[in-house]
């Protein structure tokens, strides 16, 4: 069958003059294709959808395709029932067919001069492993891992296969992750996981797209082209620069949201039965597949958490009224946007880089040593971004930037627009030199005061005091999870598990780096946890949870994850917590204990002992011990290994916490999480005397206290000036 991405560059004709990379010329092709039941049983029917503008394109004299052989092959079985609406053609595949339903299929439309296809998916409900996600997205370079989940008791060698039947069966890789460590254009392609021997049809199987760019850039090959914003989890078009918006969006920027139940580029498509829910939608290329708004999980049947909406609940709420006020499928905040949000969806933010700082026009802090660098060709929000986070060369560390110049475009002075760091401002030199009056066109921003914090215990500290996810950790910020609930809030989630929707049986790299979802399954990164760690003397709480809905905890006075080259050694002592001590037991002479213990992965094994505990014992990361250990909380997420465990819970092999539960019972929840030991003596408070904390750019992890009338300093703390004696 033909790709699902073509090269489609545009170009726009007027007086003769060719125009090369303006985005949205001629707007996205309007495709989606509906996979209802994407799990079917062995005796269901189930249905495709195909909804479109323009001219259904057959495929083997049929109008849905499939993609590759699977095993039945790539022509259509002849066991359906056709039918066709307005704008859209379905295909109902009768349980008959057996098992040419489990396949990848697909729907080609043809709207002008552009041919675009829509990819869909189906498995057996009784498949052995299933995706963590039908499609994947990544760009030129970037690390992919692609995830399955272990769903029924099967055992043996895994086997992972791109192409279909006669294409590559990958060698080396018998996981239920596959990982890519810089995906190229080659990469991408269908990929299936299965047991080796199977013939029951009982695979897992999933689609890796890829943008032929880096991230935020099109028009390959040179890719020299900025992306659009594109709001509400759409996907920049790496050969068109155009927005491809997920379900239930719309807009140049996908910033609009479609009215309850409609989607398509212009919202005037519905699913059959006037209800998504359970079923699998997949746009064109880049975009791929996502479950309705509203709705997450493999299955499409789950509602989003309070504080998500959108397409697969991707999108983070804005709400001044709390996470309560957001509508999870539009994303609208009943009581309207919180301060510097915007849009429908409250998904704009108001506040820039530059905002971050203090204009004074005409001015030039001249050239001296305290110049980091300059760029070209670059606006002032750039500049100001590169001020505060790096680019190139310069990391956004060392030296700290305190100021910039900047020149526009097209000034009298002549030349290209230009930006100017430097490490120092006019108020930390001895003078702002003599250039400060000699350049009327160059402007001068100063940075404000500005608040950055490293983690969850400043956010609380600052007023932020909501479970949320976070951006903390400046200058290299990262995203977490904060529980401003448990013991008074503050806590720093740098662990949790709760469904199995994110495997831990990743590398060294994947466990340093950090992985999954902040706000489901996710692990934090070991660099993360040690720049946290090291700060601060932090306290540990686990918390633990059956599968009969007990729960436990243990807390733990001191924590810490030692640098690289220590091999991230934890140091832990502490306990308290009716869970009893398995990460620091003093039995048998502390040979359970984790403390003064490297981290091990399968692939980088520093357990100290004969045996590679990782490989043994669930695959996951761990600070293992001699005896491999007590509690081993990034093992398999195993789902009935309960009470009584059956005989296919191998012992060891799960979620365990041994002085709870044993070795052969594996955990339903758990959360790790630290905070500040003097949790009350944070740096930040919140802003006083009437000031506003103010987040910068999203991304930042930046705020700044917007401070009123007569009032300066960090925290608005500082008079400015005095009415009279008695003020």
């Amino acid at each position: 069958m033909g790709t699902a991405r073509e090269t489609r560059v545009r170009w726009l004709w007027a007086v003769l003059v060719p125009v090369c990379l303006t985005p949205s010329i001629t707007g996205v092709v309007d495709v989606t294709i509906v996979s209802k039941y994407q799990f079917f049983d062995e005796s269901d029917d189930t249905w495709l959808y195909c909804y479109y503008t323009g001219s259904l394109v057959n495929q083997n004299d049929y109008r849905f395709g499939v993609e590759v052989d699977t095993g039945s092959g790539t022509a259509f079985t002849p066991q359906r029932d056709s039918g066709a609406f307005f704008r859209g053609t379905s295909s109902r595949i009768l349980d008959n067919a057996g098992d040419f339903r489990v396949g990848a299929f697909s729907c080609q439309i043809r709207d002008g001069n552009q041919t675009e296809k829509a990819i869909t998916f189906k498995m057996k409900s009784q498949a052995d492993v299933w995706p963590v996600a039908f499609t994947v997205t990544a760009s030129l370079g970037d690390p992919v891992t692609l995830q399955m989940v272990q769903k029924s008791g099967r055992t043996g060698t895994l086997v992972w296969r791109k192409g279909g039947v006669g294409g590559t069966v990958l060698t080396g890789q018998n996981g239920l992750s596959l990982t890519i460590t810089s995906v190229q254009e080659s990469d991408e392609g269908i990929y299936e996981c299965y047991y080796q021997g199977d013939t029951d049809r009982k695979q897992g199987i999933m689609r890796l797209i890829v943008r032929d760019c880096a991230e935020n850039r099109w028009g390959p090959p040179s890719c020299t082209a900025d992306c659009p914003v594109c709001y509400n989890g759409g996907v920049c078009d790496d050969n068109t620069g155009e927005c491809v918006c997920p379900p239930g969006f719309h807009g140049q920027n996908c910033e609009s949201a479609c009215s309850y139940g409609m989607f398509g580029t212009s919202c005037k498509k519905a699913c059959a039965s006037g209800d998504c829910t359970g079923q699998l939608l997949c746009v064109m290329d880049p975009y791929g597949c996502s479950c309705p708004p509203g709705l997450m999980g493999i299955e499409c049947n789950t509602v989003c958490p309070g504080g998500l909406y959108g397409a697969g609940c991707t999108q983070t709420c804005h709400c001044a009224a709390g996470p309560a006020a957001c509508d999870k499928k539009t994303g609208f905040c009943t009581g309207g946007c919180l301060d510097f949000w915007t849009g429908d969806s409250c998904q704009i933010p108001t506040v820039s880089y530059v905002a971050l700082f203090v204009k004074e026009e005409g001015r030039y802090f001249g050239d001296s040593p305290d110049n980091i660098t300059a760029y070209s060709d670059i606006d002032t929000e750039e500049c100001a971004r590169r001020c505060l986070k790096g680019y190139g060369s310069y990391d956004g560390v060392n030296p700290t930037c305190l100021s910039f110049n900047h020149r526009p475009a097209g000034s009298p002075e002549g030349g290209s627009a230009r930006c100017w760091l430097r490490s120092s401002d006019k108020d930390t030199a001895v003078s702002p030199g003599p250039e400060w009056d000699s350049w009327p066109y160059r402007n001068y921003y100063q940075r404000k005061h500005i608040l950055a914090p490293q983690d969850c215990t400043d956010m609380f500290a600052l007023g932020i005091q909501y479970s949320h996810v976070y951006t903390i950790g400046y200058p290299q910020p990262f995203q977490a999870y904060c529980d401003m609930d448990t013991d008074g809030g503050g806590w720093t989630v740098i662990q949790r598990r709760q469904d199995g929707s994110v495997p831990f049986d990743k590398t060294w790299t994947d466990y340093e780096q950090g992985f999954g979802n902040t706000s489901g399954e996710y692990w934090l990164g070991l660099k993360n946890v040690h720049s946290l760690t090291t700060q601060k003397q932090n306290e540990l709480y686990v918390y633990l949870e059956d599968w009969e809905m007990n729960s436990r905890f243990a807390r733990y006075s001191t924590f810490s994850v030692g640098n690289t080259s220590s091999k991230y050694t934890a140091t832990i002592s502490g306990y308290s917590g009716d869970a009893t001590d398995s990460l620091d037991s003093s039995a048998d002479d502390g040979r359970h204990s984790i403390n003064n213990r490297q981290f091990s992965t399968t692939d980088q094994d520093n357990d100290g002992v004969s045996i590679n505990c990782a490989g043994r014992f669930g695959q996951g990361g761990w600070w293992y011990t001699p005896s491999c250990g007590y509690a081993l909380l990034n093992g398999q997420y195993l789902t009935g290994c309960s009470v009584p465990a059956p005989p296919s819970c191998s012992t060891t092999k799960g979620i365990v916490w041994y002085t709870w539960r044993g070795y052969r019972y594996s955990l339903r929840k758990t959360l790790m999480m630290i905070r500040h030991t003097n949790f009350s003596a944070s740096p930040f408070k919140q802003c006083q005397n009437g000031g506003t904390l103010t987040p910068g750019p999203e991304d930042s992890g930046l705020y700044i206290c917007a401070c009123a009338d007569g009032w300066h300093g960090v925290f608005c703390n500082q008079g400015k000036y005095f009415m009279n004696c008695n003020e």
